[in-house]
């Protein structure tokens, strides 16, 4: 298995693709990005790949960027088989290091993880078995402490927030607050979004977000606003779905409880599948994970071998989706008088 190629671009200065404001990418001397987000230019109203050549790579992109509270630290997750890559990086003194793989979970499993609101550590899934050796375990819930140094030990968080069955965590509120996808007994669907809260200092049972949120449909990868207004998550099946996998936010309503998923429209929605939400730490920008772009015309092209080559290696290939990003102001506006 080929290894992380923009770790090697990166140290040793080949060429990598870089995108300007309202340009395709451009192919420039490589550099360790510098600035906010990955030195990225902030999108507008429309989609765009989201560092092309260092996060959007020739690689099925299987998750968002998670950026830390303070934005100096990202994960990301690159769906390998049989290789999973969890690709870390830190912004040291304004420029950002190379990525690397993030090894704490040795061999097994894991998706990117949901930092705490104060930054001191984060929540990650993971099939690594309670012992730490054997056989993967299902899917549950890890916690690390995150040190200047690096990352403390790995914890296994208990019952009841991990159960016998796999345990998805995919967002933290500021209270503490976890929102989960699960099929635990008692939900409306097949997958529901599900809420942990934290009282004093432990988390609770996971209960069911409840209907409209929760439909008969799939509702998924619940990220929940720092505030806990909205939540935006994906789902399929639905008479508005305008692809495979479409985009969803739902507003909290006046007595508190959850309003039912609205489709977030073909600004953000395509033909291809549309998942893994995540904000921003400033609320500023939504990240998701698209199919649109992909080119498949290669048969039809009549292209060399070198462009189809070059092609091959980059994002938009067609093998895989990637990462898009887009101002949260979409989100806003689907929101109901």
């Amino acid at each position: 298995m080929r290894q992380f190629l923009i770790a090697l671009l990166v140290v040793t200065g080949i060429l990598i693709l870089i995108r300007g404001c309202d340009s395709p990418p451009v192919v420039v001397e490589a550099s360790r990005p510098v600035g906010s987000y990955l030195g990225d230019n902030p999108p507008a109203m429309e989609p765009r790949l989201f560092a092309p050549g260092l996060i959007s790579t020739s690689l099925h992109d299987d998750g968002p960027p998670k950026f830390s509270p303070d934005g100096t630290e990202v994960f990301f997750r690159k769906w390998a088989v049989p290789h999973d890559i969890i690709g870390h990086m830190r912004q040291v003194s304004g420029t950002w290091t190379a990525p690397a793989q993030f090894a704490v979970f040795g061999r097994y499993l894991v998706g990117a993880p949901c930092f705490k609101p104060d930054g001191s550590g984060a929540y990650f899934l993971s099939r690594r078995p309670r012992s730490g050796e054997g056989d993967p375990d299902d899917y549950n819930i890890w916690y690390a402490d995150r040190k200047v140094a690096g990352w403390g030990p790995l914890t296994y968080l208990d019952e009841p927030v991990n159960t016998e069955g796999d345990d998805y965590i995919w967002s933290v509120a500021s209270d503490g607050t976890m929102y989960l996808q699960g099929d635990y007994e008692g939900g409306v669907g097949g997958y529901d979004i599900w809420i942990s809260e934290l009282v004093d200092g432990v988390h609770q049972a996971a209960v069911n977000a409840g209907s409209p949120l929760n439909t008969e449909h799939v509702e998924s990868a619940p990220f929940v606003s720092s505030d806990e207004s909205f939540i935006v998550f994906c789902s399929y099946g639905r008479d508005d779905c305008l692809g495979s996998i479409d985009l969803y936010v739902s507003f909290r309503d006046a007595e508190g409880g959850w309003g039912p998923g609205i489709n977030l429209g073909p600004t953000v929605n395509s033909e291809q599948s549309d998942k893994f939400p995540a904000l921003s730490p400033d609320g500023k920008y939504l990240f998701f994970v698209s199919g649109r772009g992909a080119d498949r015309s290669y048969v039809q092209s009549g292209r060399s071998y070198d462009e189809l080559m070059a092609l091959n290696r980059g994002p938009g290939n067609g093998m895989g989706d990637d990462v898009y990003w887009v101002s949260a102001q979409v989100i806003e506006n689907v929101r109901p008088d």
